[in-house]
């Protein structure tokens, strides 16, 4: 999945905090909207945390356009797990890994057996990937269309919210609705499905969720990621023995 997709997508999950400046008339969707925010505002105050983390385990189904694959593949599955804190975040898929913090990012792939590291984008003080991409909501959800809700029978997720993007917003993005799967009994949101617009790369994508973590432990992310990489200043961790190190960062 090319990289400005992966951000795209991430910045409509994280926007749902702000869809309560959309809120429809109805007291039901009013709550259930409510519930929405509450959930990403969970996520986010977890992925800020100077110790502890958030961890989401998740899957990535990708149907693609039959035009642009001439007869290949048309659907791929991926699955992913990122834990990200105040400063640092741990992207953990089946074809690398990518370490990053104030300092140094790190991208690892094991089946060539190479390490690329590189300096950590400077930015604002503080700054992370959810605060990055909390400042695209504000252009998202300035043109949202429509807001949707409706309820279902199923054993993980009982609410459905359904967002369309204005003709505007839809072109940018190449996205033309997101639609969210939530359960009522645990406020968390188990899937989100992604229809992109007639002739793009995408025709839909669909993010699952595994596994949330709202308060992760099982790793210290106060460690800078140069140890988890080296075992002092010239030899690479044990698990990483005769990779090839390619330094991309500036002198």
């Amino acid at each position: 999945m090319r990289t400005s997709n992966y951000f795209k997508i991430l910045s409509l999950l994280v926007a749902s905090t702000l869809l309560m400046s959309f809120v429809p008339p109805t007291a039901t969707e009013k709550q259930h909207l409510t519930r929405v925010s509450e959930f990403f505002d969970k996520l986010n105050a977890a992925a800020t945390k100077e110790k502890n983390a958030c961890y989401i385990h998740y899957t990535v189904t990708a149907w693609l356009n039959p035009l642009t694959k001439k007869g290949k593949n048309t659907v791929s599955k991926s699955s992913f797990k990122l834990i990200c804190s105040k400063h640092h975040s741990r992207v953990y898929s089946g074809v690398m890994e990518v370490l990053k913090d104030e300092k140094n990012t790190f991208t690892i792939i094991p089946s060539r057996k190479m390490i690329y590291w590189s300096d950590a984008v400077t930015g604002k003080k503080n700054e992370t990937l959810y605060t990055r991409l909390k400042q695209m909501q504000d252009t998202i959800f300035r043109n949202v269309k429509k807001v949707e809700y409706t309820e279902v029978k199923n054993e993980v997720y009982d609410q459905v919210i359904t967002l369309q993007l204005n003709e505007k917003m839809s072109k940018f993005m190449e996205i033309s609705k997101v639609i969210y799967y939530m359960s009522s009994k645990t406020g968390l949101i188990s899937k989100v499905y992604v229809e992109y617009l007639p002739g793009k790369q995408y025709e839909k994508l669909e993010y699952e969720f595994n596994e949330i973590a709202f308060s992760y432990d099982k790793e210290d992310m106060r460690v800078p990621v140069k140890k988890l990489v080296f075992e002092n200043d010239k030899s690479l961790q044990k698990q990483y023995l005769g990779y090839k190190l390619i330094d991309n960062r500036k002198k």
